[in-house]
């Protein structure tokens, strides 16, 4: 049997980067361990963003400069950031960090979006699913060596990393993506 040959843009060094910060942007909100309120998630999330967007620049250049964009797909974006103004407005949200947690879910949405379209044009759908395939392996590994060193009793050692058991009978091992 023939292998099938990888894009060319998979071999240069701009699609490597993008990998690795596309992992990041998967893998980094579940080990983030700062929770500050109002929402526990905001760094992490936020980081993630940011990783994303590195990521995007990175497969940029590798990108077709012309291709096919669905509008109608974008519409669902387009008709959330006016209800996400809409809400802004009316002073719906006590904290800054919520419209920017929802502001940017969405900008991620809208740019995800985008880059899938050009990626799906460039011909690189299997190698983007088999990276985040690893870093979704890579995520469930370091979630499991987490469980162990909880099971083992020496979250101490790896604090804040690792967050410590509670002393009930209804607390469990944390990071269940493993």
């Amino acid at each position: 049997p023939q292998l099938a040959a990888r894009p060319a843009a998979a071999n240069k060094p701009l699609f490597g980067a993008f990998a690795v910060f596309l992992g990041l942007a998967l893998i980094f909100g579940f080990l983030n361990f700062l929770r500050e309120p109002p929402s526990g998630d905001f760094h992490a999330e936020w980081m993630a963003l940011v990783f994303f967007c590195i990521a995007a620049a990175c497969l940029t250049p590798l990108l077709p400069q012309r291709f096919c964009v669905s509008w109608s797909l974008l519409a669902w974006p387009a008709a959330l950031g006016v209800l996400l103004a809409l809400q802004a407005a009316s002073g719906r949200y006590g904290y800054a960090q919520d419209l920017l947690f929802w502001g940017g879910y969405l900008a991620l949405a809208l740019l995800a979006m985008l880059v899938g379209q050009g990626i799906r044009a460039a011909g690189l759908v299997g190698e983007v699913a088999s990276r985040i395939a690893w870093a979704l392996v890579i995520t469930a590994v370091l979630n499991s060596l987490a469980q162990v060193i909880q099971a083992v009793r020496i979250e101490a050692t790896f604090a804040p990393f690792v967050v410590p058991l509670v002393e009930k009978s209804i607390c469990r091992l944390y990071g269940n993506i493993g």
